[in-house]
């Protein structure tokens, strides 16, 4: 909240999946000092943290029980097939999951991608895959079987395909996110029964694995826990299996009930179809299964650590450096985090691009202490960690008690700055919840705080999701000014294919709400958005999808006057085979301006991962001036072990009589694969006349020694004599 809704009218609509939640993260890295004691300002802080604390308490019996009291189990053949609608359930029924009884095998499969150990033989396959975007059964056959000893859970997949030949499966790296645009199944594990706090378990049918912890963390494969997988390519489709050990997962002594949920991914038909079925065909987590009468194993709590060393040719004041990270998980699902001297120097940072934009450009920070556990901070608008440029000692903790998902983090550098973030979630039931959220920096010259509440209720019906938002934030700031509150009251339809949906929001944000930590890319108006939209999928055909999207603003300044208003429209289209186009016009006033955009984009190879490319070009009038803008993207993947790509930006900006201002951004990149742990790397940036080029060694293994080794520096906007090796290893 506190900034205005963005827009991109090149590609709107375009490949809209099953919800994912993941994170991609870069590793540690930085060069700092020692601790900060404590600012005056922080008791303040401390009490209103305690204050909120006491408030979310009280508000907490109010929420249902996660865990559905006097269930009944069902057989793992009736699971398979209930269908909540079938049952004569409403969509606000709650926690009416379909229930399966829990499997402990004497012998462990040998995990090869094959379901021929005895194990699986004995288990019923949980089918009846359904496809909620498309509001049907799942275009080809699967099953899912589940079952575990006191070591793993161990997961299996049988995913018939009437054209085997048309498999997608490229990648075959660990954690890398194109597994996204290949076939997959996924396996959505919940320790704590609250069908909230999930761990994702992906693989594609070459093997290739991804996850997704609860909040994100670090990439470090000890750090995130390690699972093992196989995938096999057979002629009547393809088959997988999972071994999650309970050590990965978190989770209280005695518990004996999980939730589950299977999905597969079929890349073709750009269709994710998921078992249990969902009511009223809208996925939500709090409609997923049951997985009772659970043993597991009880919870071992060590500390984890993991430590870096780093040597840097360019810092002569400190050319070698250490650092750590270390967590706790308690409790359950407690976990406290500590770092010293984190290591940012070394994360490949995101180049931001050159278009054109009235406002701040948001920025996605890759840095694992800030990226562990975000899901639990606030929100951007109050904390957008890439304020934080550095850090010398930090620490977070994460949690869920009862219904309330809890997060805290500080961050301090020594005799310059203290930044605090916290946040409580309130789940009443679920389709309510709430946020209580607060932060604070103190630095010389400045000490501000700012806090926020929000409230959201949603309803689910056959056309989609409707929700209702309202929200508030407040900062307050030593000395004048920077004392402002923002408001916002949010209605909005998230339409199923083939249905109508709108957005009505009022935002107001004044000119002295001021949250340092946080990310508001305008202020200083207060106004309406409106919008409608509707898109269409089709299994079978040559068009694969198509949207369109209707947008109109208006917001004015202090004292009345117009401060900008904008009408757009914008059209898309998907084919099977892997192109699309889009154009999308918008006429905006902001005075003293008057702009007209155009914007035309097409792409190609959109269903080959490393071989696909666009090109999509913008023109009209800018801040009173011509305005034109080109981008272009292609990869290239000559082999299974290295892949290069390109992207070309180009602007211009023509005054009225003045010559033109050009600018023009070329990104070129290669990676090499010498094995599926150990690569090559290089990147080049030339942004107008500064360029920037580095070359590195990366070695991610399961267990042992991370190495990184880089010539270069990928952060800087020109180019470094530099060497710098970094060793990461957890203990």
């Amino acid at each position: 909240m506190g900034g205005k809704v963005g827009c991109n009218w090149s590609q709107p609509f375009l490949n809209r999946r099953h919800p994912i939640y993941w994170s991609k993260v870069g590793e540690l890295t930085s060069n700092r000092d020692n601790f900060t004691p404590a600012c005056p300002r922080m008791s303040i802080l401390l009490r209103t943290i305690i204050l909120l604390g006491v408030c979310v308490r009280l508000a907490a019996p109010l929420g249902a029980d996660a865990s559905p009291a006097g269930a009944q189990v069902t057989t793992a053949n009736q699971a398979k097939e209930m269908m909540p609608w079938e049952a004569g359930l409403d969509a606000h029924s709650k926690w009416h999951h379909p229930v399966l009884e829990a499997t402990m095998v004497p012998e462990p499969p040998v995990i090869d991608g094959v379901l021929d150990d005895g194990c699986w033989r004995g288990l019923l396959g949980l089918t009846g895959f359904r496809s909620e975007a498309q509001r049907r059964a799942v275009t080809e056959k699967t099953e899912a079987l589940i079952c575990y000893d006191q070591r793993n859970i161990y997961v299996g997949f049988r995913c018939w395909d009437s054209q085997p030949k048309r498999i997608r499966a490229v990648e075959t790296k660990r954690a890398s996110a194109n597994i996204l645009s290949d076939d997959w199944v996924y396996a959505n594990i919940t320790p704590l029964h609250d069908h909230r706090h999930g761990f994702n378990f992906y693989v594609n049918p070459r093997g290739a694995q991804f996850d997704s912890p609860p909040g994100g963390a670090a990439e470090k494969i000890q750090w995130r826990g390690d699972w093992q997988a196989a995938a096999r390519i057979q002629d009547w489709g393809w088959s997988a299996e999972m071994a999650v050990p309970f050590s990965v997962l978190r989770y209280p002594k005695g518990q004996s009930e999980f939730g589950i949920t299977f999905t597969r991914y079929l890349a073709r038909e750009d269709e994710a179809a998921d078992w249990p079925a969902m009511p009223n065909d809208v996925w939500t987590s709090e409609e997923t299964g049951d997985w009772v009468g659970l043993k597991p194993p009880v919870p071992k709590q060590a500390p984890v650590t993991m430590v870096y060393t780093a040597i840097d040719s360019s810092a002569h004041d400190e050319p070698a450096t250490a650092g750590l990270d270390s967590k706790y998980v308690f409790a359950g699902d407690h976990t406290v985090m500590l770092t010293a001297k984190p290591d940012f120097r070394n994360v490949e940072d995101e180049v931001e691009s050159i278009i054109f934009s009235y406002q701040q450009k948001y920025v996605d920070d890759r840095r694992p202490f800030f990226v562990e556990g975000s899901d639990y901070l606030p929100d951007e608008s109050l904390f957008y960690s890439r304020t934080i440029e550095k850090v010398d000692t930090g620490i977070k903790f994460i949690g869920r008690e009862a219904n309330t998902d809890m997060g805290f983090l500080h961050a301090a550098v020594l005799g310059e700055q203290n930044d605090t973030a916290a946040s409580a979630r309130v789940q009443y039931d679920p389709y309510t919840k709430s946020t209580f959220s607060i932060v604070a920096h103190q630095s010389p010259g400045m000490d501000n705080i700012a806090g926020g509440f929000s409230l959201k209720h949603s309803i689910l019906e056959p056309k989609g999701s409707t929700s209702l938002s309202v929200s508030s934030n407040k900062s307050w700031t030593d000395g004048p000014g920077g004392d402002g509150s923002t408001y916002e009251v949010s209605v909005s339809q998230s339409p199923n294919p083939g249905y109508l949906g709108f957005k009505l929001d009022y935002l107001d944000t004044p000119e002295d709400f001021n949250p340092v930590d946080g990310f508001v890319d305008e202020k200083g108006f207060r106004g309406w958005l409106a919008q409608v939209s509707s898109s269409q999928q089709y299994v079978e055909r040559w068009l694969q999808s198509w949207g369109w999207k209707l947008l109109g603003t208006y917001y004015t300044a202090p004292g009345g006057v117009l401060h900008d208003s904008k009408v757009g429209v914008s059209a898309s289209m998907r084919s099977h085979d892997g192109r699309s186009a889009s154009v999308s016009f918008a006429v905006e006033n902001r005075p003293p301006n008057h702009d007209q955009v155009t914007g035309l984009g097409v792409g190609w190879n959109e269903n080959s991962t490393y071989n696909s490319g666009s090109l999509n070009v913008e023109f009209g009038r800018r801040a009173s001036m011509d305005y034109r803008y080109l981008s272009a993207s292609q990869g290239y993947r000559p082999g299974e072990s290295w892949a290069v790509s390109g992207s070309l930006e180009y602007q211009r900006l023509q005054p009225p009589g003045m010559p033109a201002d050009d600018l023009a951004q070329i990104i070129l990149a290669g990676n090499y694969d010498l094995t599926l742990e150990k690569s090559l790397a290089a990147r080049i940036v030339q942004t107008g006349a500064r360029h920037n080029f580095y070359v590195s060694y990366r070695q991610v293994v399961r267990r042992g020694t991370d190495v990184y080794l880089i010539l270069g520096n990928p952060n800087s906007s020109d180019t470094e004599s530099r060497i710098a090796l970094k060793l990461v290893r957890v203990f």
